[in-house]
């Protein structure tokens, strides 16, 4: 739908915005390639988005309409050197900050 209604995804349209708004080349980087980080000529900040998108979706943080999880590109994976058990460890610290937030800007108990 972002493509046929703004005619582009929100990873070329991020990407264009913040092209726009003369922030660092790394960012817009980033966002642009975040799902295709093979595509970028520098992919590490696009690969570190890409595991940490396909991680926040897995744990069901944050809705963006669709309800799968994307596949990780395990290109991307490798590039940012990460151990193959390392995404249980890495979950599990996302989903304690993620708590930890929500008691600092909700001051749950």
């Amino acid at each position: 739908m972002e493509v046929e209604y703004l005619g582009g995804d929100h990873a070329e349209i991020g990407g264009l915005l913040l092209q726009v708004w003369k922030l660092p080349q790394s960012l817009e980087n980033a966002v642009r390639y975040h799902h295709q980080p093979g595509d970028s000529q520098n992919g590490l900040e696009p690969a570190i988005v890409h595991v940490a998108d396909v991680t926040a979706k897995a744990l069901g943080i944050g809705s963006s309409g669709d309800y799968f999880v994307p596949p990780l590109d395990l290109a991307a994976w490798k590039q940012i050197g990460l151990s193959d058990n390392a995404l249980d460890p890495i979950a599990a610290q996302a989903e304690r900050q993620l708590d930890e937030t929500f008691h600092l800007f909700f001051n749950e108990k």
